[in-house]
């Protein structure tokens, strides 16, 4: 299970109805009565909606790897992924 994986989330404002449904670890059912019930933001319109990162994170904070929970800001999320990969 992905449930709570960060790195489903990280260098990402939106993400696709299929991940939220990852990171949430729920089908699309629950998923669209989450969006409808104004709990998930949707960006985007048409084909392009998306589920915005920062609705996910307030819904389901994201696991720590020795797995406590956090709530930490989308801008913390940003900066962890940008250490995990910098190049320097």
């Amino acid at each position: 299970s992905r449930k709570a994986d960060a790195t489903l989330l990280e260098s990402h404002t939106t993400v696709t109805f299929r991940t939220a449904e990852l990171y949430l670890n729920i089908g699309d059912r629950q998923r669209q009565r989450l969006m409808r019930s104004g709990t998930l933001e949707v960006g985007g319109g048409g084909k392009n909606k998306k589920i915005t990162v920062q609705s996910l994170i307030a819904y389901l904070p994201p696991v720590n790897p020795d797995g406590t929970r956090h709530n930490p800001t989308y801008s913390d999320i940003i900066i962890r992924h940008s250490a995990l990969f910098s190049t320097d």
